[in-house]
């Protein structure tokens, strides 16, 4: 009777456990439904362009969606390889060039031209990350997505004098090679003014998105050249390159997977870059400043983060789904999912109740749309229930294992939108200055057409004040908190290669380099 007895109980524990498993999801999944929520990626999805008007299918980029998806390997099928790779390695030679200057405006420095002008001379090696997108690599791997290269092209030889120029000229002579492919981009984006790429959203998570890669090479050679334009003082040739440059990153604006924006969040700094060198020479005229600023007005970063973290949840869930009307596992994808650790099923219908919840409770308040503000309290809260989570429970392993914390993917949007608010602002204050001859004492002299943006860490203005001493009326400093929500008089503190270091002291614009704070002195996160 006993021998009898265990499979019965077995199968009957089983079937409880699968009802009530099933119950639960449905439940919590009607319960959010009647209060207007969505659990359909496809209500993500942006809708179709027209291909004339489609700047994605000029002849140059159309090639990197013109493949066929293999459901049964999760893999892509390039219909023309050649045509495929070439549209890959746009613009990807620069990643070539050694000893990449990494000055920039957070830290109040000039791109170092001559530094470039030497890499040019200097040719090419076998391909490591370069400086410059780098902190793009590490956005993306820390999110679990792969940046290695497939293939390897030989290194380019780049065209230069034969003795040393003016590095601004050298530069320009260097990214000739690029001329053919810019003026087709350029061309195509006045004559295509919309973008959506091809992406194939019904992969769900094996998705293929070679546009990333791609557009973020494209806005650095075109802020390369701007910059080289502005020192040569060819000051429509350098704006030019800047709008086309904030064209590219709005080419990823309506993307709403995670990581277009991450993309989008890196390449932003990239052109601002020129941005602030133009205003800092004040060699932008009124109609430009005028141009930036609504451009810059535009962006809003903390939208399209709460859209791609919806997103990334209803994708999530639809592959769940997959999974489980399928009744096997993705080849290709963790062996924790293995059929064997869903037994009984109700624990696959628990684990994505769980992981919806934690969305629910987390992802839902870090944002708050109406205010345009974050909350890194919340990264901190969930960072609690991490640690005090037990990830080997059977309800609890899909969470563990995709879930991203928020104190990694939230910092980069804060800090974006911060700076594009920064840029935005200062082109205000320098059409201030040529209307009245003088910056304002205050922000509140400025008058913008619309109100002036606030601190999304803070919620309140962002912080002013005009330069003293023989700076006097000529200078100033504008900033925010950032993700510590403290201010530290307009500090920042870099880490051992000169870069920002991310969630401390405060994200500044002032046209001379920005006090740094002691190394040993730490900022405490809220």
């Amino acid at each position: 009777m006993i021998i009898i007895s265990l499979p019965v109980l077995f199968i009957l524990g089983t079937t409880v456990e699968n009802i009530r498993g099933r119950w639960a999801w449905k439940a919590f999944q009607e319960e959010w439904e009647a209060k207007g929520e969505k659990f359909d990626y496809r209500q993500w999805i942006p809708a179709p362009i027209p291909s004339e008007k489609n700047f994605a299918h000029s002849p140059l980029l159309k090639p990197l969606f013109e493949t066929e998806y293999d459901e049964d390997s999760g893999t892509f099928k390039p219909a023309d390889p050649e045509k495929h790779e070439q549209a890959r390695r746009l613009f990807d030679d620069l990643r070539d060039l050694e000893d990449i200057p990494n000055e920039s405006w957070e830290s109040g420095q000039r791109l170092d031209l001559a530094a470039f002008q030497e890499s040019f001379r200097k040719g090419a090696s076998p391909r490591k990350p370069g400086e410059f997108d780098k902190r793009l690599k590490e956005l993306l791997e820390a999110n679990g997505v792969s940046t290695d290269d497939k293939a390897e092209p030989p290194p380019r030889v780049w065209p230069r004098p034969a003795k040393p120029g003016k590095p601004a000229e050298d530069i320009l002579q260097a990214l000739g090679v690029f001329t053919e492919d810019m003026t087709e981009l350029a061309r195509a984006a006045k004559e295509r003014p919309l973008c959506r790429f091809d992406v194939n959203y019904e992969a769900l998570l094996s998705a293929e998105m070679p546009q990333v890669m791609v557009l973020h090479n494209a806005i650095y050679c075109y802020t390369l050249r701007a910059l080289a334009h502005l020192a040569a003082d060819d000051i429509e040739a350098a704006f030019s390159d800047v709008e086309m440059g904030l064209f590219l990153t709005d080419c990823m604006s309506i993307e709403p997977m995670l990581l277009s924006q991450l993309a989008r969040t890196s390449s932003l700094p990239v052109v601002l870059q020129a941005v602030w060198e133009g205003l800092a020479d004040q060699k932008w005229n009124a109609d430009q400043l005028t141009t930036l600023e609504k451009r810059l007005a535009s962006i809003n970063l903390l939208q399209n983060l709460h859209r791609a973290q919806l997103c990334e949840r209803d994708m999530l869930n639809a592959y769940l789904e997959k999974i489980r009307e399928d009744g096997g596992i993705d080849p290709f994808n963790p062996a924790i999912l293995d059929e064997s650790w869903w037994q009984p099923t109700g624990w696959f219908d628990q684990n994505q109740l769980r992981y919806n919840a934690h969305y629910m409770r987390f992802h839902r308040r870090i944002i708050d749309l109406e205010t345009r503000t974050i909350k890194p309290s919340v990264a901190v809260e969930q960072e609690k229930f991490f640690a005090e989570m037990s990830q080997s429970h059977p309800y609890n392993i899909i969470t563990s294992i995709a879930v991203v914390a928020l104190s990694s993917t939230t910092p980069p949007f804060g800090d974006g939108q911060t700076n594009v608010d920064l840029a935005r602002t200062a082109c205000l204050i320098e059409l201030h200055k040529l209307r009245n001859g003088k910056y304002p004492s205050t922000l509140s002299e400025v008058q913008p057409p619309l109100p002036l943006p606030t601190d999304p860490y803070s919620g309140k203005p962002y912080l002013y004040r005009t330069a003293s001493g023989p700076e006097a009326g000529e200078r100033y400093q504008l900033y925010g908190v950032g993700w510590n929500q403290e201010d530290d008089s307009g500090r920042i503190f870099l880490d051992e290669d000169g870069n920002i270091e991310p969630k401390k002291g405060d994200l500044v614009w002032r046209y001379s380099p920005v006090p740094t704070l002691p190394e040993t002195e730490e900022a405490e996160e809220k």
